[in-house]
């Protein structure tokens, strides 16, 4: 996604560190990390990647994949090679 690859080469300044509000299941972060790192968005991918997404935005609060993509660097969820989560 390009919203996750500026912020990785660092071309748009990273959203204020916040603690995330709960915790995320390691297969929750594995498609928030999908979400992120694909060039395109995978709610166009089949029904349990939908039913997966939807369902991340919802615990989330997201509005959109850019949103969720936001909010993983927020929360230090997604980070970058320089990063620490």
């Amino acid at each position: 996604m390009v919203l996750h690859r500026a912020y990785l080469k660092r071309q748009l300044p990273l959203p204020p560190a916040t603690k995330a509000p709960r915790r995320f299941t390691s297969d929750e972060l594995r498609v928030w990390n999908l979400i992120a790192t694909r060039p395109t968005p995978i709610g166009a991918a089949g029904a349990p990647a939908r039913a997966a997404i939807k369902a991340l935005m919802q615990k989330t609060g997201a509005t959109s994949e850019e949103h969720l993509v936001r909010l993983g660097h927020q929360y230090r969820l997604l980070t970058g090679p320089d990063e620490t989560p």
